[in-house]
């Protein structure tokens, strides 16, 4: 699974649960009409990839985290936000989909920022992938060899010929 085929997962899962208010996605052209409508914005954070197994194929861990703002208007009380915040940890806690493994939410009240007040949802994930450490590669004088490479497999690479 890609970065992008990832993300387009995320996307699609809170896309398909949340309706309550509008979503701003990643550095996607949104302009709230003004601070009293309420409005989440989904950020998708990933961290060093590890690799968990020895052997090739060799399995790769990429973590991140799913960080939602959710913004209301000020001086309304925090219970609408922490409403939101409810519902939307829900959507992830400990949920599996397309490869995506969501584990335990944490839900931290930022307070009154720029015109809005905020919590932010975040959600620690992970995503398994297979690649094989060794390709073909086609060295500069155009020859055929074998060097090692990180390319991404979904089943074990066949012998290397001499």
């Amino acid at each position: 699974m890609s970065y992008d085929a990832e993300r387009q997962s995320i996307e699609s899962r809170l896309k398909s649960a949340w309706t309550a208010t509008p979503i701003k996605y990643e550095n996607v052209a949104y302009t709230p009409g003004n601070t009293t409508t309420a409005f989440i914005e989904l950020m998708i954070i990933n961290s060093e990839s590890v690799q968990v197994s020895l052997g090739s194929p060799a399995l790769y861990r990429h973590p991140g985290t799913i960080s939602i703002n959710v913004r209301t208007r000020l001086q309304i009380g925090s219970s609408m936000a922490k409403q939101y915040a409810d519902t939307l940890a829900g959507i992830f806690r400990g949920k599996q989909f397309d490869g995506i493994t969501c584990r335990s939410p944490r839900v931290l009240r930022l307070g009154e920022v720029n015109g809005w007040f905020m919590y932010n949802v975040g959600i620690p994930f992970f995503r398994d992938e297979l690649f094989n450490s060794e390709v073909a590669v086609p060295s500069p004088s155009n020859s055929p060899s074998r060097t090692p490479s990180l390319t991404p497999s979904r089943t074990p690479s066949a012998t290397p010929e001499p």
